[in-house]
């Protein structure tokens, strides 16, 4: 399936790498390359990822060594990200983003 991007999502990874990079080079790098391989896997069969508790319209990947998931939902044939929400700040917020 395609993929589409909220803006926000986006804007979270680029910021959470960027984090990350200023920790430890490479660290953010990695991070990023993690994503990628997350977002490949969800395209290829994203009804195969656990439902979000509490938003069953949404689903997650969570990512391995980082404390982020990345939650997407499928509409109209496209696996849309709607965050790069992390795992312990702000649970949900990103629900209003398709309204």
């Amino acid at each position: 399936m395609k993929l589409a991007y909220d803006p926000r999502a986006l804007a979270e990874m680029r910021r959470e790498a960027r984090w990350y990079e200023a920790r430890a080079p490479g660290l953010g790098r990695a991070m990023l390359d993690l994503v990628d391989a997350a977002l490949l896997a969800i395209a290829e069969a994203p009804m195969s990822f656990p439902r979000v508790p509490r938003a069953p319209r949404y689903r997650r990947a969570i990512l391995r060594r980082y404390p982020f998931s990345i939650v997407f939902t499928v509409e109209d044939g496209f696996v849309y990200v709607v965050a790069f929400a992390h795992a312990k700040r702000r649970p949900l917020y990103w629900r209003r983003r398709l309204g």
